[in-house]
């Protein structure tokens, strides 16, 4: 039975220029009640069909979801069954935190919130169309005040015009002044999703690596838990959603472009708002047993917890020969070099995989991944 959701808020005041996912800065009153009026079917359409049982998670995510209005947000969550024990995410612009804002969220539901920081640095917030860097000490000065303990940040390393090692004491800084802040999230820019320019003013990617050792050092002696490559938490603190995306958890998606993964089937809603309202898929397609198995590779890599079942013995012993994977019980868990190579060590496992024919099956059906515990 699906119980994580999430729901897609396709609009901002402005796109960020390395954005690259389906969204308009282009909307007022009237487009966003047309839209939210849509949601609502979609929900009721999907639970007239099904009971509608308690949530585990709910994430609001994409575009800006921090726009809605409190009523808004209200009237969505109204449309699930939740209680406090629902991990219930609302992502945040800087420039959308107050008090009130803030103390109206606890009470409709609201749990835990994702601020979008990326950078610290005036010059670099201002290149990508973020927000002034003011707002963000604004932002984090009233989380804080308020109490708010289940909050995460976003960083980003590599955007144009950001020193090396800016981003490492960004973090510093940041965990230093707002000890409420439980869970951090840093990514790596993609290739191929900004301005070609960028290339000229973004740090090489060898000092991009030395700045991500650096950052996982600085967390582990801190004793945050990396569950994932690109996340750290406090104990308990890890995003139970996220989790949900790596271990195959059913999760619905709502709202134009979403996905949503299903009794084996991955679907996306279009990402127009034309084909969205007409009740257009975007794809539809079915995981194989053999396909399921590669993206458990994948997410066992990103986890640090790749099964040793799903590893031949000869090709585990031979990426811990080259300091890709470290062995331990019944897991294998990647290295920093492996991590920093994470593509080449991936493809050495597809390549050995096709080469040897090795499957892993239970009763020919691939159980559910268990995190650890």
């Amino acid at each position: 039975m699906t119980s994580s959701f999430y729901i897609h808020i396709p609009f901002c005041r402005q796109k960020c220029l390395y954005c690259k996912f389906a969204l308009t800065p282009r909307f007022d009153d009237a487009k966003k009640r047309r839209y939210l009026a849509y949601l609502e079917k979609e929900i009721e359409a999907y639970f007239s069909m099904r009971e509608r049982e308690k949530a585990r998670t709910i994430y609001f995510w994409w575009g800006t979801p921090s726009l809605l209005s409190l009523d808004e947000v209200k009237k969505i969550l109204s449309l699930f069954s939740h209680d406090e024990m629902t991990e219930t995410t609302l992502e945040c612009n800087p420039e959308d935190i107050s008090e009130s804002f803030l103390l109206w969220l606890r009470e409709i539901g609201v749990n835990r919130i994702s601020l979008g920081v990326q950078s610290l640095s005036p010059a670099v917030l201002h290149a990508v169309g973020r927000s002034d860097v003011r707002e963000v000490y604004k932002a984090l000065d009233i989380l804080r005040q308020v109490q708010w303990k289940n909050l995460n940040i976003d960083m980003i390393l590599g955007l144009p015009h950001e020193k090396s090692g800016a981003i490492f004491s960004a973090v510093k800084t940041l965990h230093t002044k707002y000890e409420n802040i439980s869970h951090t999230s840093i990514y790596m820019l993609e290739e191929g999703i900004y301005p070609k320019e960028w290339a000229r003013v973004h740090i090489p990617e060898e000092h991009m690596q030395e700045e991500y050792r650096a950052i996982r050092s600085y967390f582990s002696e801190e004793k945050w838990h990396q569950y994932e490559i690109s996340n750290w938490a406090k104990s308990w603190h890890e995003c139970r959603h996220n989790q949900g995306y790596w271990n195959h958890t059913e999760i619905r998606g709502f709202w134009l472009a979403s996905a949503s993964y299903e009794g084996w089937v991955r679907t996306e809603n279009a990402s127009s708002f034309s084909g969205y309202y007409d009740g257009k898929i975007k794809y539809e397609e079915r995981i194989d047993a053999e396909e399921r198995i590669k993206e458990r590779l994948i997410f066992g890599v990103r986890t640090f917890h790749l099964e040793s079942d799903l590893v031949p013995e000869d090709v585990g012993k031979s990426l811990v020969a080259q300091w890709l994977l470290e062995k331990h019980s019944w897991w294998y868990t990647p290295t920093d070099r492996g991590i920093l190579l994470e593509n080449t060590l991936l493809l050495i496992l597809f390549e050995k995989r096709e080469k040897k024919s090795w499957v892993y099956e239970r009763n020919h059906i691939i159980p559910p991944f268990q995190m650890p515990t």
